[in-house]
């Protein structure tokens, strides 16, 4: 019985870190994990690529709805009309 309780001390004592032996533990780089999760990222970019052009670019036709839309001016510089396109279309 004493032999037992010796040996579950030695194998608890054994799991316990050493002060004169700590442990270090090195970071992994940033292009190490980039590298070990390559296939995910793989995997991902046929989904993000049909995100932003089905879900993500529409959205400009949204906004060119409600302008007066020129393409010389683009986006951003062609004048603001609100509903007006839609009154005249009901």
């Amino acid at each position: 019985m004493d032999t037992t309780i010796n040996a579950v001390s030695d194998i608890a004592e054994s799991k316990q870190a050493h002060p004169s032996s700590p442990e270090i533990k090195k970071k992994k780089s940033r292009w190490a994990k980039f590298k070990k999760d390559l296939w995910l990222y793989i995997l991902l970019f046929p989904g993000l690529v049909y995100f932003i052009i089905f879900k993500y670019l529409p959205m400009w036709g949204v906004v060119i709805a409600f302008q007066d839309y020129s393409p010389f001016l683009g986006v951003f510089g062609s004048k603001w009309v609100g509903f007006e396109h839609f009154r005249h279309f009901f």
